[in-house]
């Protein structure tokens, strides 16, 4: 079995398991006064995040869909679930992604999707954010960052171009003042640094 559908099986038994599991949480949360739905939910891991908000979405199930969200915004969730997919976005991850997207997965998180995808450089996922009406120049609720200072800061180049493609706004300043250079700058990343300062490189 090819390497790329054997991932793809992978994610879609993962994918059912969550499914499956989710439902005995719905049905045993109906029978029993402390609602192990509550607590299954809770304590689920970070990286199955996003499978179980697709999961919750298709089987309607609304406490899970808040706790989901109450979860996203806990530090690092977001990103262990995007991790959890990889860069090469397999058409049931594309599912997954746009399920959370639609249903505001990060309507409370700290960072949107797009901002977390920006900092772990992964253009599939910054691409699939802004399609789905996630917004080039949007901040961060904390420290007001850019998607493009926070691909620039990770030394993202592929995504960085991307955004700027996309009309990302460089003149854009988070809280502390840093643009997406000075991010790039403090972070010693140099090819970022020379893609930023030379407006015609930009365009390659």
């Amino acid at each position: 079995m090819p390497g790329t559908l054997r991932r793809e099986t992978l994610s879609k038994r993962r994918f059912l398991h969550s499914r499956m599991r989710l439902a005995l949480m719905v049905v045993a949360s109906g029978k029993q006064r402390f609602a192990p739905l509550v607590y299954g939910v809770r304590y689920a891991s970070p990286a199955a995040l996003f499978r179980l908000f697709h999961a919750a979405q298709l089987l309607r199930a609304k406490d899970a869909l808040r706790l989901l969200r109450l979860a996203a915004t806990r530090a690092g969730a977001l990103e262990a679930g995007l991790l959890e997919m990889g860069e090469d976005m397999l058409p049931h991850h594309a599912k997954v992604l746009s399920s959370a997207l639609r249903g505001g997965l990060d309507s409370a998180a700290p960072a949107q999707v797009i901002h977390v995808a920006a900092g772990l450089g992964n253009c599939s996922v910054v691409s699939r954010a802004v399609s789905m009406g996630q917004a080039v120049n949007s901040t961060c609720r904390l420290r007001g960052e850019t998607s493009a200072m926070l691909a620039a800061a990770g030394g993202h180049v592929e995504v960085l171009r991307w955004l700027l493609r996309a009309k990302a706004d460089l003149s854009l300043r988070a809280r502390d003042g840093s643009t997406a250079l000075r991010c790039a700058q403090r972070c010693g990343q140099k090819e970022v640094v020379r893609l930023l300062e030379d407006p015609l490189s930009r365009l390659a």
